[in-house]
């Protein structure tokens, strides 16, 4: 399961962090519901939902918001762009943007 920590810093809430934890609120309630239908159809199959947390400031406050995925410091992030970092980072895990 990937690990997501938006910070809800000082900073980041007021540039669009919050926004952010909802979207990726939405992310995770849509993935669980794909894995619901998934494993009662398919048993065998397991999908990964994102463990979501938050924090305080993880730094840097100039360049927020930051989200940490799998380890992965991530800043000035776009919520149009937030499926897109997560389909990356799983990709290639090691990789910041």
């Amino acid at each position: 399961m990937p690990e997501v920590i938006v910070c809800m810093g000082c900073c980041c809430p007021q540039n669009g962090g919050a926004e952010l934890l909802q979207e990726l609120s939405k992310i995770q309630q849509e993935e669980h519901i794909a894995k619901q239908k998934e494993t009662s159809q398919f048993p065998e199959q397991k999908r990964n939902s994102i463990q979501l947390f938050t924090s305080g400031c993880v730094g840097p406050c100039e360049k927020a918001p930051n989200v940490i995925i799998e380890g992965v410091l991530h800043s000035e992030v776009q919520i149009q762009e937030i499926r897109t970092l997560l389909r990356l980072q799983a990709e290639s895990p090691s990789e910041p943007r």
